[in-house]
């Protein structure tokens, strides 16, 4: 890529990287700096410990574009909250990572909490006017606002934005229909995400229901006699929260049938690729691990594609993560490509067909459970990088409840599997709306 630069513009500075995109937004254009009611972050907010009890404190890793993931947040104490009053949020204030590799992610807080606090290395953009939010945030996790962010990146540090940086990036000032285009997509996004969120709920509370009695909270640390490691020798599997995972298990009164039952499991590798012919790849990042959807697939030809053996994948067939299972990276495939082959990495994945079986959506809510889920978790090895084994995903249990309760989780899943394509779908026809403007 080339860009022609005057001699009169490099007065501010004088790496490449910073003038690249210049020409993409020289036209009409607010600054945030024009927009904002105030930008700010603290970066003393840190050196106090995390409280079992208290305040969501957003990181970096709870930013899950657009919106904000609190299902894993930690929590502060309220006088720690108060101590850092300037990162107080309010509803539709927009959120950019600051520092590290993960700086330019860009969420907005819809105000799911009446307070809320921000880790350090997030900077809160407030406008004066809420209404345009929505619009501006998705501007900057489009190629338009990221392209802006990237440009400030220098030298071989970690990446890191300034207040004075972000008052600088330019958002192109949308026509009236399209302001009001792009706001009615994000709010369908929002509702079908509450929708969602809903969703899982009830599953979780029927669940809860039938489950009664399992408590497969992990302790910090458990005594052992010799003779109760007859299977095995590690720590991790002989967890408190595991013993009684297995003591429920082996005491379960209803039906619990191994995972088998369900499906086949494919584990012949794909062959006979068309060279001149793209395919579809799914591997674990393919995977949002916070909703099982399948949401970033490569396409591309398959010598360009690593090299690892691939397994043929069909709509219906369900992915259990083999690497890093706690990340819960679970899914079913669904509305797999028409024009090109679908297959999933086999290093990655233990697969199963369960085409003929009805309750395929209880099964993978079923997985995606701490009910399921811990039972995967319970085999892994290994610690920086924790993986189980095609064989340990085999000894997993489902655990069958009232037929009318399966038939209600199953129903309840696939709708929500529904619902979560939408908002992805609706989120990205912003980003191509928002595209145009780089043309600019």
């Amino acid at each position: 890529m080339f860009t022609s630069i005057k001699a009169s513009t490099l007065t501010q500075r004088f790496d490449v990287r910073y003038h690249l995109s210049d020409k993409n937004t020289d036209n009409d254009s607010w600054t945030l700096g024009e927009l904002k009611d105030l930008i700010v972050r603290d970066p003393n907010c840190y050196g106090f410990k995390y409280a079992r009890i208290g305040l969501p404190i957003i990181r970096i890793s709870d930013m899950r574009q657009p919106f904000i993931d609190f299902s894993r947040t930690v929590l502060i104490s309220e006088n720690v909250h108060q101590k850092f009053h300037k990162t107080h949020l309010k509803p539709y204030d927009i959120l950019i990572s600051v520092r590290g590799m993960s700086t330019g992610k860009v969420s907005i807080f819809l105000g799911e909490f009446d307070r809320v606090n921000i880790s350090p290395n997030i900077i809160i953009v407030r406008l004066k006017d809420a209404e345009l939010s929505p619009y501006v945030a998705m501007v900057l996790i489009s190629h338009v606002g990221q392209n802006q962010i990237k440009r400030f990146f220098s030298g071989g540090g970690k990446p890191s934005l300034t207040a004075p940086m972000v008052n600088a990036i330019k958002i192109p000032k949308p026509s009236e229909d399209k302001l009001k285009q792009i706001n009615l997509l994000f709010k369908e996004a929002k509702e079908r995400r509450t929708e969602g969120k809903n969703l899982l709920r009830e599953i979780s509370q029927i669940f809860e229901r039938e489950f009664t009695g399992l408590n497969i909270d992990k302790s910090i640390c458990s005594v052992r006699n010799v003779s109760d490691l007859c299977d095995r020798w590690d720590s991790h599997y002989h967890n408190d929260g595991f013993v009684n995972l297995r003591g429920y298990l082996k005491k379960y009164k209803g039906e619990k049938k191994l995972i088998s039952h369900y499906g086949i499991e494919i584990d012949e590798p794909a062959k006979n690729f068309d060279k001149k012919e793209k395919v579809q790849y799914i591997e674990i990042g393919s995977i949002n691990n916070l909703t099982g959807i399948i949401d970033s697939t490569t396409i591309n030809y398959p010598e360009l594609l690593p090299k690892s053996a691939k397994v043929e994948v069909s709509d219906g067939d369900i992915l259990i993560s083999k690497v890093r299972p706690y990340l819960n990276s679970n899914a079913i495939v669904v509305k797999s490509s028409t024009t090109f082959r679908t297959v999933a990495s086999k290093n990655a994945f233990t697969i199963f067909n369960t085409e003929k079986h009805h309750f395929r959506y209880y099964l993978v809510a079923f997985l995606r459970n701490k009910f399921g889920l811990s039972q995967i978790e319970m085999y892994q090895s290994g610690t920086s990088y924790p993986t189980v084994s095609d064989d340990d995903v085999n000894k997993i249990f489902i655990l069958e409840i009232e037929e009318t309760s399966m038939e209600q989780i199953n129903e309840l899943y696939k709708k929500y599997v529904e619902i979560k394509i939408i908002e992805e779908f609706t989120t990205n026809t912003i980003l191509e709306m928002l595209q145009d403007d780089e043309e600019i």
